[in-house]
């Protein structure tokens, strides 16, 4: 009986399920079929179902669609067996890495093909392809080879096409009845030899009795706590010398920590998950830029163990440094419910107000001489005199970190792809990726469709601003003339003010560097800068609060990233880039703006002002953190938000009080002016957002701020609060310890 296929695709490559097809019935007598959607795809009953989907995550089959899958041949074409193993677990050939390059693959002896000699390499593609970085999209012919080790897996996966040169990878594989095939490409761009063998993989499987997708388990050489030291390369691409995996196995919930120390390198990550085949499980990344120690805390709890099954958890130390190789101490620890001196799990909502009360509640109760307490101190800080610096050390300690700034950092909340480092590769990709892509015409459009698409108010503004400087004989479109826009943007503008930028003093500087860009009359249109399509790269990266999307304020915190003449006209006036993402991000005005345009802000004038007060009062207490605590103290001096202190029974003086002694003992800065918003200010702001926006209201008032407050009931706030409502006096939280 002659073999039967259907095919689909979701025109990630247009006309990719036709050419298979035509593939397929090439000198043969099979039946072939290509489906209308995904759905008619996994309902059909031939004998193999052929997938090409892109990176897609919206895609959920129903129950008895998965059970299907997990019983049935496919064919999974290059990221299509990702989404295919989100959906049955057990599945391991997926993909691992990619390249642009035309490998040279060396087929070799299956099971599914028999003895394949001689093996002579060949090439995936008709014509070679060598694709730069830059240039790479959705069309790009690639080839996605498998992360899986043939030493590990052999004999469950059957290898059928490895890379000639790193014959460890694999192109296309077999697991039970799953082939995965890395080629990614048009069929009609196929090579002769490529079109052959896939043809008999293809008709090999149909006639292969359906072998159910069973997990694999593989014996790895698990990690035991301590301490191992290690040399990395320097980071070249893909070779294993720049790079560390540990792997670790737990039978019971477990506190785990990991903390690397290293010097040498400028770039070096730690990365830390657990591979549940449908999903990744507590998967956290740290980045160090200037040899920073990383840590990383996970409390893995018996859901997660189950949902990891016959896997392993992974820890990952990763050198990116181009230049340099660095030398690493690596220091894991983990606890279990029956450890003599067992971590203490941080919770997912633990964050810097939480833990500064928890290290206060723990002072506090060794002064009034609680034996527990004490005993807590001298076990983690034994010649430590008792002072709120040495019970954070404890507090830090007790769930695995070396120190308080450690843990603070870690709870804190970070924007690390703002830093110029950080993105630099990525900044310099993709304005090399729009030449490459558009290299007749590269303007506002052809960027606009680089990042797909601009939203209003930005794309109104950046053709405007083009056009303007096309008609001033400006050929490239610079960072000054995105100031000069974001001047006149009401969105922008106030965020200029808000940052106590002096626009009247920056105008003069401004239009005498635009003077002095040089004119010329040329054909077509303004092209894009460098820094300018950086600047926009960066602002994609920059949450704002209550706006979706790229918006003029993020572009503004994008521009302070760039070295370049609009950038140095704004630190002239002492303006930061965290200036600008404390405003677009959170809410913090460094000095008042006046009356701002309708939809400029997302606070009303009240709450902007009650916000500026609060970060005020931390930068002049030399504070490291703005916490929830000082945004409540300054919300007390607002008279709907002391008459409903006082409507819950509490006396407002004195409670206003008990907040400004608890503010007191916020971490103070070694760089005073340093203060950052901490996750929980920023997590205030969005609910006090959100409780107004779903009031009809399209500005949060000081009320929502507060009303946001009391809803996180474990913030200091909240007991001091409950405290001062049930007697005067302040409750303290229970000890974790």
């Amino acid at each position: 009986m002659a073999a039967t296929f259907t095919v689909f695709s979701d025109e990630v490559i247009p006309g990719w399920a036709e050419g298979f097809a035509r593939l397929l019935r090439e000198g043969s007598q099979a039946t072939v079929g290509v489906a209308s959607s995904l759905e008619a795809a996994l309902d059909s009953r031939t004998d193999v179902l052929v997938l090409a989907l892109g990176r897609r995550f919206d895609a959920r089959p129903s129950d008895h669609q998965i059970a299907r899958l997990s019983n049935r041949r496919i064919i999974a074409m290059s990221t299509t067996a990702d989404w295919l193993r989100r959906q049955v677990g057990a599945l391991e050939t997926v993909t691992g890495m990619s390249s642009g390059n035309d490998h040279r693959m060396t087929s070799t002896s299956s099971e599914l093909l028999g003895s394949q000699a001689p093996n002579l390499p060949f090439h995936a593609f008709k014509k070679r392809y060598e694709t730069p970085l830059a240039e790479f999209n959705d069309l790009t012919p690639m080839l996605h080879f498998g992360p899986t080790r043939l030493t590990e897996f052999r004999p469950d996966i059957d290898y059928i096409v490895t890379l000639s040169k790193l014959k460890e990878c694999a192109v296309v594989m077999r697991q039970a009845s799953v082939v995965y095939a890395g080629v990614h490409a048009h069929p009609d761009e196929f090579s002769i030899e490529y079109r052959q063998l896939i043809r008999r993989v293809a008709f090999a499987l149909a006639t292969r009795p359906v072998e159910p997708l069973a997990p694999i388990v593989v014996n790895r050489q698990m990690h035991p706590p301590g301490t191992v030291r290690f040399e990395l390369s320097r980071w070249e691409g893909s070779n294993d010398d720049n790079m560390r995996t540990f792997h670790f196995r737990f039978e019971q919930p477990t506190a785990f920590t990991a903390t690397l120390e290293h010097t040498g390198s400028d770039a070096m990550m730690l990365l830390f998950n657990g591979d549940g085949g449908t999903g990744r499980l507590h998967w956290t990344r740290v980045d160090s830029e200037a040899g920073e120690t990383l840590t990383i805390a996970a409390n893995i709890n018996q859901q997660a163990l189950e949902s990891l099954g016959h896997r392993y958890w992974e820890l990952q130390v990763v050198n990116f440094d181009r230049d340099k190789g660095g030398t690493a101490k690596l220091s894991v620890r983990y606890d279990t419910p029956s450890s003599d001196t067992r971590l203490t799990p941080l919770a997912g909502d633990d964050g810097v107000e939480t833990l500064n009360w928890r290290a206060h509640a723990l002072l506090l109760a060794a002064r009034d001489g609680d034996e527990n307490a004490s005993a807590r101190i001298r076990r983690h800080a034994p010649a430590a005199k008792i002072e709120q610096a040495a019970v954070r050390r404890v507090v830090a300690r007790e769930h695995g970190f070396g120190d308080w700034p450690t843990l603070s950092a870690h709870v804190a909340w970070e924007l690390p792809n703002t830093l110029p480092s950080a993105l630099a590769f990525g900044t310099r990709l993709s304005f090399e990726r729009g030449l490459a892509r558009y290299p007749d015409s590269f303007s506002a459009p052809q960027l606009a469709e680089l990042f797909d698409g601009f939203p209003e108010p930005v794309a109104s503004m950046l053709g405007a601003a083009f056009t303007q400087a096309k008609e001033r004989g400006h050929q490239h479109f610079t960072t000054e003339h995105l100031l000069e826009a974001l001047i006149d943007d009401p969105i922008s503008n106030h965020v200029l003010q808000s940052v106590g930028c002096d626009i009247e003093a920056l105008h003069p500087e401004l239009d005498a560097l635009l003077e002095a860009l040089p004119t010329t009359t040329f054909v077509g249109e303004t092209q894009v800068s460098e820094p300018f399509c950086s600047a926009t790269y960066r602002a994609d990266f920059i949450p704002a609060l209550g706006r979706e999307d790229m918006n003029p304020g993020s572009l503004l915190a994008g521009l302070m990233g760039e070295d370049c003449h609009a950038q140095k006209l704004l630190a002239k006036q002492g303006i930061r880039q965290q200036d600008f993402v404390n405003y677009v991000s959170h809410g913090i005005p460094t000095s008042l703006a006046g009356p701002a345009a309708p939809g400029a802000s997302v606070l009303d004038p009240q709450l902007e002002a009650v916000v500026q007060r609060a970060f005020a009062s931390a930068k002049a207490s030399h504070h490291e953190f703005l916490t929830t605590e000082h945004l409540t103290a300054a919300l007390l001096s607002e008279g709907d938000v002391a008459d409903a202190v006082r409507s819950m029974g509490a006396d407002v003086d004195d409670f206003a009080r008990d907040v400004a002694d608890h503010v007191d003992t916020t971490p103070r800065s070694d760089e005073p002016g340093r203060t950052k918003p901490t996750r929980a200010f920023n997590e205030i702001m969005q609910v006090a957002l959100a409780l107004a926006q779903r009031a009809g209201r399209g500005q949060a008032s000081p009320g929502d701020a507060f009303d946001a407050i009391l809803r996180e009931r474990d913030l200091p706030t909240c007991h001091l609060l409950a405290g001062a409502t049930e007697g005067g006096t302040p409750s303290r939280p229970k000890s974790r310890g």
